[in-house]
């Protein structure tokens, strides 16, 4: 019932592949890297669009201390940017960041500055170890931001209840042309309206099958992000206020 914590939720939408099946049953997918690096690339119907996946790590600080287990995210730059939020200290990432070799960094969320480090007020700039990596922490989300949530997004991606840590998702010369390996969950923000994009984006796939794989029924689906994050609750809360009104 309350908004979503993100500016302009209204245009804010994920961005799922579907595959229809022989008895016409179609269902949504995640992309791989090189779907999404085409739609990227080719959509003009969006200010931006992000991709992102789930990663555990292991949080501790240079040269040992106690470990604690964190849930995190491998991001676009340019996720921050789609939501319309950014850090409260400190930077977010750029396209530089996510390039093959860059030096490594991190942003973390409120909660675990304040859990982890007490809020401490010099934490940009300072070093942790990250599942056995030294990472440079850039920057401090506001608080009341975790996305990606579990809660807002398809069970069977498990992502957890709340992100803690996010750090660059970078592809390299291999994931650009990878088409079947298909992790990847990506969010966009419009820049006109969602029939549009999403004519645009099944003209993209269309593009592609034809020249690669025509058999394939392959396609996008834009659902708007506040739709996705009712889906899990929205049915239950109708029947709820369908027998308070009984009541």
């Amino acid at each position: 019932l309350r908004p979503l914590p993100y500016r302009d939720q209204s245009r804010i939408a994920m961005i799922w592949m579907t595959d229809t099946n022989d008895k016409g049953e179609t269902y949504d997918l995640p992309l791989s890297s090189g779907f999404f690096a085409d739609i990227q690339r080719e959509a003009t119907r969006f200010e931006a669009m992000a991709a992102f996946r789930g990663w555990p790590y292991a949080l501790s600080s240079v040269g040992g201390g106690e470990v604690e287990r964190v849930a995190g995210a491998r991001v676009s730059p340019t996720l921050f940017r789609v939501l319309g939020v950014q850090p409260i200290a400190g930077g977010a990432f750029t396209q530089e960041h996510a390039v093959p070799g860059a030096p490594n960094v991190m942003v973390i969320s409120h909660d675990l500055w304040q859990r982890r480090f007490g809020g401490d007020r010099s934490i940009v700039g300072k070093q942790v170890d990250l599942s056995g990596k030294t990472f440079t922490i850039l920057g401090v989300m506001p608080a009341g931001f975790s996305f990606p949530r579990g809660a807002e997004l398809p069970a069977a991606f498990q992502f957890a209840l709340r992100t803690d840590v996010w750090t660059p998702l970078v592809f390299d010369s291999n994931d650009l042309r990878n088409y079947g390996t298909q992790n990847l969950s990506a969010v966009g923000k419009l820049s006109g309206s969602a029939a549009s994009a999403q004519a645009e984006l099944a003209g993209i796939m269309r593009r592609f099958l034809d020249a690669n794989a025509p058999r394939l029924k392959l396609s996008y689906r834009l659902v708007s992000l506040v739709d996705q994050a009712g889906q899990g609750v929205k049915k239950g809360l109708l029947i709820l206020f369908g027998a308070v009104m009984c009541v």
